[in-house]
């Protein structure tokens, strides 16, 4: 420990606290102002401005499942779950909370 104190680098100048209070609010303000700066250019993309046309962007994906979501939220499942009894201990079973049209609509186009 001694060593690591006697190294230059812990003999040099340091900020004081109220310093590095202050840098840190300054950064805050510049990270907050580039977050801001961000979501005003994805809103404005939203409303049509800037469009990016590229095929498979991860925004949207992510449209795309937003959109899929409320799809699925509003439309009523056209199949009834029955209650879970469990058989045998298997590990290839699953529990989800989505509409079980919408789970085989998912599995039919991955298989």
């Amino acid at each position: 420990m001694d060593q690591v104190m006697e190294h230059k680098w812990m003999q040099g100048e340091t900020l004081t606290k109220e310093e590095v209070i202050a840098e840190f609010k300054q950064r805050d303000k510049m990270v907050k102002a580039s977050i801001e700066s961000d979501r005003a250019e994805k809103q404005k993309t939203k409303q049509g401005g800037n469009k990016d046309y590229r095929a498979g962007t991860a925004e949207d994906e992510e449209e795309k499942a937003t959109e899929e979501l409320k799809k699925q939220e509003q439309a009523a499942p056209s199949k009834a779950l029955k209650e879970y009894m469990p058989a045998m201990a298997k590990k290839t079973q699953f529990f989800s909370t989505d509409s079980p049209d919408f789970i085989e609509d998912l599995l039919l186009k991955n298989i």
